[in-house]
């Protein structure tokens, strides 16, 4: 997809089910100067924004002119960085970690304060929670830390 914000990428599966009502919402994964690209905004009025050619690759028109990706070459799947858990709280006061394996009754709210370690995209990293023991799925919240 391309826009004036640049250049994502959405799984198909994803946007099939989104065009089918079955969910509300879907992941893009932008593609910045991070990924080798000069340019990410797009032009707007220009039609086509996008084509694909016979070889696969894809040709995108941007305000510095034609950008062209070549799916086969993008190698875009990196490690997931190290977690760092930087704090705990236990209905509102700072814990150790150790002693919240077991907690006395009463003990309501758990906090947990933490952030993922890496230089080469600290602002693209996102996360997701999951409490094992007490969530079935993973929680995903985005940046937040």
């Amino acid at each position: 997809m391309a826009c004036s914000k640049g250049i994502f990428s959405v799984k198909r599966e994803e946007l099939l089910k989104f065009a089918a009502g079955e969910i509300q919402s879907f992941t893009s994964a932008p593609y910045s100067p991070l990924d080798g690209l000069r340019t990410i905004e797009c032009k707007s009025g220009v039609e086509p924004v996008a084509w694909r050619m016979r070889d696969g690759r894809l040709l995108f028109s941007t305000i510095r002119g034609l950008l062209i990706i070549d799916p086969a070459q993008l190698r875009r799947k990196l490690s997931s960085p190290p977690v760092v858990v930087e704090d705990v709280m236990v209905n509102g006061q700072s814990e150790s970690p150790n002693r919240i394996k077991e907690l006395p009754p009463g003990q309501k709210n758990l906090e947990f304060h933490y952030t993922g370690l890496s230089f080469l995209a600290p602002n693209r990293i996102t996360f997701r929670y999951m409490l094992e023991g007490y969530d079935r799925d993973w929680s995903y919240a985005g940046t937040r830390r």
